[in-house]
């Protein structure tokens, strides 16, 4: 997203939010029938009906469930005490909220703001209601209220779009300044959204000590070192708060809680730990946490350098189908995270970081995976028919071309430049390449083989590797065992990714979706079944080792094709 101009920022924050702009509501206009849960309704603007039903509290404000009349639609509506506000003199913050909510709001990842009213006696903001509450309290209940842990796979799926909305407002110079679980939203489709912009301001350049902002602010388990020590508010304090949300999901619990805030805040200045990682925890999430919660805010990572950590492009596939993990996922594995602020290429550049600040990445197997080729100008990545990986880099001069070559068991790497790029048939290193093992690997060349690594991933992403067929759909589970792809014998097609909960369907007639209608719900939930299945003769056949045999790919039941009669209707043939 292209970054806020000064006039365009300052544009929504001169909105009039202190007069009365709107004509008055009649509350009598609307009946309905009352409940226990749901008394004291009216409606504003004759759009929405405010119920007295909270589900937040603030301050200064308490958020209830509302209802959009014309739809149906529920809704989230913020009501915040006009009274309060002048007598604390925040009228100035409410303008802001509002006016970097609304900015920020088509973002995906950030709860929508849908329309503000005001009476006599409230400002309302009607926002996007996210189901099932804060993260910090889905996390505990999903845990039976022991802790908020969760798993590092987990962690991608609810943490990454915090990041990602980080990334967008630090572009803009806006810090968030309230980064905790409490202020992450969790839909019914378990999407996580940031929320609750309310101390968020945009910083001035022009200001010393970087645009940092003077004045004491947050949630004290989250509150950077600086902000206690010299109370200066900047980019990277935002960067501390998300390592301590990083550190409270991994561990179960916040790291420098104390009896009370002054304690709290002297466990953050000595950096004295209360709770601890549980001992499986990754080497990659460790490097994650040394490089955001650090007292020095000058070596604290960027939200794009930790987009690109290797912690996000880190995979943990498992290879037992669980439809019940206890988050309500389909599947709790997560496939390699490709931030959205970079380019879809396939084959563009990785994004230049210090290689000696790199976790070696994984090693590389192309086993079953067919030939395939991808290029741009400067650069060749391809799998090759002795299923070696292979890239070609053109060099800086424009004369010829660096080629880094994995083997198919990912082990051995050849390194040696050429004229020109390889022919299919060229399978001979020439005698001056430079030849090293996995483990001996120098450091230098751990970013092409990441490169590699991610290549592999996204083709093994589209191989089969479990088909079954039955009287209704042929069902494929991929190499990632992530992503899948279903077919009915009607043309319906439901295809997707099982971690990152994404779904894409493409009816009959044409018509796409990624979200499921109402219709396509046995569909669905037949997939779900054909997946559980799939899962199952993968992890039969896997743990079936044979010297002699390599059973993947596999295929069950009869091949089946679809034919038309006469009369246009279609019947399914073995």
């Amino acid at each position: 997203m292209a970054c806020l101009s000064e006039e365009e920022f300052d544009g929504f924050k001169d909105h009039d939010l202190s007069l009365s702009s709107f004509e008055d509501y009649d509350a009598k206009s609307f009946n309905c029938s009352k409940s226990s849960s749901m008394t004291d309704l009216y409606c504003i603007q004759d759009k929405y009906i405010v119920t007295s039903e909270v589900i937040g509290q603030g301050a200064f404000a308490k958020v209830v469930l509302g209802f959009c009349k014309a739809t149906n639609e529920r809704v989230a509506i913020k009501k915040i005490d006009k009274r309060i506000t002048q007598e604390k003199n925040l009228l100035e913050r409410v303008q802001s909220e509002a006016a970097i909510h609304l900015q920020v709001s088509s973002h995906k990842n950030v709860v929508k703001f849908k329309d503000l009213f005001e009476d006599d006696y409230f400002l309302y903001f009607v926002l996007e209601l996210c189901e099932y509450g804060d993260l910090r309290s889905y996390l505990t209940k999903q845990n039976q209220g022991k802790n908020c842990r969760c798993s590092e796979n987990e962690i991608r799926q609810f943490l990454q779009p915090v990041v990602e909305v980080l990334y967008l407002l630090h572009e803009n110079d806006i810090v968030h300044r309230d980064l905790s679980l409490s202020n992450v939203l969790v839909t019914k489709d378990l999407k996580c959204k940031l929320s609750d912009f309310g101390l968020a301001i945009k910083l001035d350049k022009n200001k010393e000590n970087g645009g940092g902002n003077r004045a004491f602010c947050g949630t004290p388990n989250y509150i950077a070192p600086e902000l206690i020590r010299d109370k200066v508010y900047r980019k990277e304090s935002d960067i501390w708060s998300l390592g301590v949300m990083f550190y409270t999901v991994l561990a179960g619990k916040e790291p420098f809680d104390g009896q009370d805030r002054n304690q709290t805040f002297k466990n953050i200045l000595s950096m004295d730990v209360k709770s601890y990682l549980p001992e499986n925890t990754s080497k990659e999430a460790h490097d994650l946490l040394n490089r955001t919660i650090c007292l020095d805010y000058k070596k604290r990572l960027s939200p794009k350098e930790i987009l690109n950590h290797a912690f996000f492009w880190k995979t943990d596939i498992r290879s037992e189908f669980s439809s019940d993990s206890g988050r309500e996922t389909l599947s709790s594995a997560c496939k390699p995270y490709r931030p959205s602020i970079y380019t879809d290429s396939v084959v563009s550049q990785p994004t230049q970081i210090d290689s000696t600040e790199r976790t070696k990445p994984e090693k590389i197997s192309t086993i079953r995976l067919k030939p395939i080729k991808s290029h741009n100008k400067d650069t060749i990545i391809e799998i090759r028919k002795d299923s070696y990986v292979t890239l070609h880099v053109q060099r800086r001069s424009g004369r010829g071309y660096d080629v880094f070559q994995v083997s198919p068991d990912g082990e051995q790497i050849n390194v040696f430049t050429t004229k020109t790029p390889l022919g299919e048939d060229d399978n001979q290193c020439p005698p001056s390449s430079k030849s090293y093992t996995y483990d001996s690997l120098p450091v230098k060349y751990w970013q092409r083989y990441a490169y590699a690594t991610k290549f592999v991933r996204i083709v093994r992403s589209g191989t089969p590797k479990v088909t079954v067929y039955t009287e209704k759909a042929k069902c494929k589970l991929m190499e990632s065992l992530d992503d899948y792809e279903a077919i009915f014998h009607d043309g319906t097609k439901i295809s997707g990714n099982l971690s990152k909960d994404q779904i894409r369907i493409i009816e009959s007639d044409g018509k796409q979706y990624n979200e499921l209608p109402a219709r396509t719900k046995d569909k669905w939930k037949y997939v779900c079944d054909l997946l559980k299945e799939c899962h199952f003769i993968e992890s039969s056949f896997r743990k079936r080792k044979s010297e002699i045999l390599d059973y993947f790919p596999v295929r069950v039941g009869a091949n089946v094709f679809v034919t038309k009669n006469s009369d246009g209707v279609s019947s399914a043939c073995f």
